[in-house]
């Protein structure tokens, strides 16, 4: 029988066969690159963000470093002027022809001068006829006459004339002038007046130098304790130093809002919000129509956060939207309408908006949304991270506290909660809703006596809360 021939492979079909293999290899490859590639490139964005969160507390506290190093130095420099301009006098030695004389009057040329730089003065800096208080005109003048009356001695003005001199510059913001000034009206036997502590105040409080402001403030207070104006002032200045309680309590009852200025008026309602203290806020600007634009611009702002605090987010973000329009780079306003539209459950136009370039990450209140928003989404472990960069930038910020607090509550650890809430309470000592949530941990745990404590605080500071403490399981049956 004759033989069949062998078949053999064509070669054609092999080489085939391996550049189809090789072609599955090299896709094989690539997405194994691309996936490697994708998974270091998010390690890397997440470390040059959590690089970047580092930076900015650590920018922020050495912000807060150099305040302290500078009031630091301006106490040394008033010591070291007073000891110049006040040396120690020498021990009289008894002669029998010695006797005491009164300091000499002025004389005709120092009346002079002090009239002539008082003339001046009042072309730089007059007074405001609603405050009293001198408003500053022309920058560059008013250095030239500090420049003129520095070399001047200490008894060729009078000591009224020294503070005027001291005041003006004060509102050049030349702190160690002023206080170099005001010595030489001491020396002459003069006493600051209120108008100089009210401006010292003033300045030092819209330059964020909250230590200055306080000593100022304390002293106004101290010489006109009935005055509306010096009570907003101190309890603005404490609640800026860090002493929340003393801040709440000067506020105790609501100072009249008929004897204040527009801005005061503002500085009183802003300083109450930052107490957490929003009914009084909202008695304080409820109806309030401010002249100047800029007032009015501000007490409209502090409406949209009334009103997204108060769970009314169409009308935060309503206000929002209409500042938005009429100054689109105001960072405040884009700030509350991002947490109008966190609160309001939208989770995608909220993080767009809580991903702005222009948001003031320096704000705790930035933070706490953007922690806000990961609950929305369910992520507690980024929520938890954003409330502590919150605090991290502004220890004083209860609402961050009061957040992690209800994490650990969730989480079933009521110690770590309580401590979060003391945190709370100590930034915000009028804030219900923490005086409200440690009743419930404390009526969990069985101590009643706490949280009957605790809910009674909660219930003076917000009544509604009654009805609210009756539909809560842990409260309603609380013993009175």
């Amino acid at each position: 029988m004759a033989q069949m021939p062998e078949k053999r492979p064509r070669a054609g079909s092999a080489i085939g066969d391996r550049l189809t293999m090789l072609y599955i290899v090299g896709i094989l490859l690539t997405l194994i690159a691309v996936f490697a590639m994708t998974i270091y490139t998010n390690a890397q964005l997440r470390r040059q963000t959590l690089v970047s969160n580092q930076q900015t507390i650590a920018i922020e506290n050495l912000r807060k470093q150099v305040n302290e190093f500078q009031d630091a130095l301006e106490s040394e420099i008033q010591r070291v002027l007073e000891q110049r301009e006040n040396p120690p006098t020498p021990a009289p030695t008894e002669t029998p022809t010695s006797t005491s004389k009164p300091a000499p009057p002025a004389t005709t040329a120092e009346t002079s001068t002090a009239e002539r730089i008082l003339s001046e003065l009042a072309q730089i800096a007059p007074r405001d006829p609603a405050t009293g208080l001198r408003v500053l005109g022309s920058g560059g003048s008013a250095r030239s006459l500090l420049t003129r009356a520095g070399p001047l001695a200490s008894d060729a003005l009078p000591g009224s004339t020294w503070e005027e001199l001291a005041t003006l510059a004060l509102l050049l913001d030349d702190t160690a002038t002023a206080t170099m000034l005001a010595n030489r009206a001491a020396t002459r036997g003069h006493q600051p007046s209120p108008r100089y502590h009210e401006t010292r105040a003033r300045r030092a409080l819209g330059l964020a130098r909250p230590r200055e402001a306080l000593t100022a403030a304390r002293t106004l207070l101290e010489v006109q304790p009935e005055r509306p104006q010096a009570r907003v002032l101190a309890a603005a200045s404490e609640a800026a130093a860090g002493s929340p309680q003393t801040a709440s309590d000067l506020l105790k009852p609501l100072p009249p809002t008929g004897g204040l200025s527009g801005d005061d008026r503002l500085l009183l309602a802003e300083t109450l919000a930052r107490l957490e203290r929003w009914s009084d806020v909202g008695q304080v600007s409820d109806g309030w129509k401010p002249d100047q634009a800029g007032t009015l611009r501000a007490l409209n702002l502090l409406r949209a956060r009334r009103a997204v605090q108060a769970g009314d987010p169409v009308t935060g973000l309503a206000i929002a939207d209409e500042l938005l329009a009429d100054k689109p780079n105001d960072s405040g306003a884009r700030l509350w309408r991002a947490a109008a539209l966190v609160q309001a459950g939208q989770a995608v136009a909220g993080g767009e908006a809580l991903s702005h370039p222009m948001l003031p990450i320096q704000q705790p209140a930035t933070w706490y949304w953007r922690g806000r928003l990961a609950l929305l989404g369910g992520d507690e472990q980024s929520a938890r991270e954003h409330f502590q960069r919150a605090v991290a930038t502004n220890r004083h910020y209860a609402p961050a506290w009061e957040a992690l607090a209800a994490g650990m509550l969730n989480g079933d650890e009521p110690t770590e909660a309580l401590a979060y809430l003391a945190s709370a309470i100590e930034a915000a000592p009028d804030r219900a809703s923490a005086h409200f949530m440690q009743a419930v941990i404390h009526a969990r745990s069985g101590n009643e006596n706490a949280a009957r404590q605790a809910l009674r605080t909660a219930i003076e500071l917000d009544p509604a809360l009654r009805e609210t403490a009756a539909r809560t399981e842990a409260l309603a049956d609380l013993p009175e």
